[in-house]
């Protein structure tokens, strides 16, 4: 049986295996944590987001932190619907139906390999 993690240790995991190093894991934790949105909504989601998006790179990181600083959520829809974000708008919506679950199987398992 797999352990049951919390967001915050998703997250932290998550951290240090794409930022394993001394430095680069202070520098992306630094970076996180410019992103706080004043309306007191958690975080969490848009920084696991922006983690997934940089895969391991402190500048996509970064990046991702500045959109999400504008719209969090353009990084929500990068990071957890690529497929439906990159489908045609007139798509038949069986097809989007299965897209969408496509992109919701990637995600969970990127938040199950923590």
């Amino acid at each position: 049986m797999r352990e049951s993690l919390s967001a915050e240790e998703i997250l932290e995991r998550k951290l240090r295996r794409l930022f394993p190093t001394g430095f680069a894991l202070r520098r992306a934790t630094r970076i996180l944590e410019r992103y706080a949105p004043a309306d007191g909504r958690d975080p969490l989601r848009v920084r696991l987001d922006a983690l997934k998006l940089s895969g391991g790179d402190l500048a996509k990181l970064a990046a991702w932190i500045d959109t999400a600083q504008q719209d969090f959520r353009d990084v929500v829809a990068a990071a957890e619907y690529p497929a439906e974000m990159a489908a045609p708008p007139n798509m038949d919506p069986r097809e989007r139906e299965v897209l969408q679950a496509r992109d919701r199987e990637q995600f969970e398992e990127w938040l199950r390999d923590a």
